[in-house]
């Protein structure tokens, strides 16, 4: 019986894993086109359906270049889990044809797969969608402040100071019991044991 749970416990890891992984790269991808960040979440929403398409229809504050960002974003969450290792059928493609057919964008879908896949391979994108990973394997979710400051940390352009602030404010950081200040060596330590909390 210990050896059915131990197996069950990892099916479910795995799950969550790939979720986080998959939500990061869709929030990454949509970042690094040039849009404003958003909050991201692993909690399960009550009566929304995985293999579900969205609901797509033609607005008119939405011009080919954000339907082409949205297909990208919504193709990068695969993406992002062949770039960490995490193999699968690809998810949203239903969503992702109704949008390029629906905008007429060029290419069909498998080129807009291979885009999603070459956006979501770049190193930077890789390491940012890792931190944002291991962040929503910790914490469930994460604010739209708090997604941009992670990815531009994982960047290397946000300091461990500035990031100090908004974490302890999110109650992911606290400073030890008695402790009124740290130093730089010491914030640096408690940022990234935040962001890329040893493996338990």
């Amino acid at each position: 019986m210990k050896c059915i749970a131990s197996s069950m416990t990892t099916t479910a890891l795995e799950i969550r894993t790939r979720t986080a992984v998959h939500e990061a790269g869709r929030v990454v991808a949509f970042y690094r086109l040039g849009y404003a960040p958003h909050a991201v979440s692993i909690v399960p929403v009550v009566g929304q359906g995985d293999d579900a398409p969205a609901a797509v229809e033609r607005r008119r504050d939405v011009d080919t270049e954000s339907a082409g960002a949205q297909v990208l974003s919504v193709l990068a969450g695969s993406a992002a889990e062949r770039a960490a290792g995490l193999p699968g059928a690809w998810a949203n493609t239903e969503t992702a044809e109704a949008v390029i057919d629906l905008w007429a964008l060029p290419g069909r879908l498998a080129s807009w797969k291979a885009r999603a896949t070459r956006l979501m391979g770049e190193p930077r994108n890789v390491n940012a969608v890792r931190a944002l990973a291991v962040c929503l394997l910790a914490h469930d979710a994460i604010d739209a402040r708090l997604v941009e400051l992670i990815i531009r940390y994982a960047d290397g352009e946000c300091s461990d100071l500035e990031l100090l602030g908004p974490l302890q404010s999110s109650g992911w950081l606290k400073l030890p019991k008695g402790k009124h200040s740290a130093t730089q060596a010491e914030i640096a330590e408690m940022v990234r044991g935040a962001i890329w909390p040893p493996a338990s």
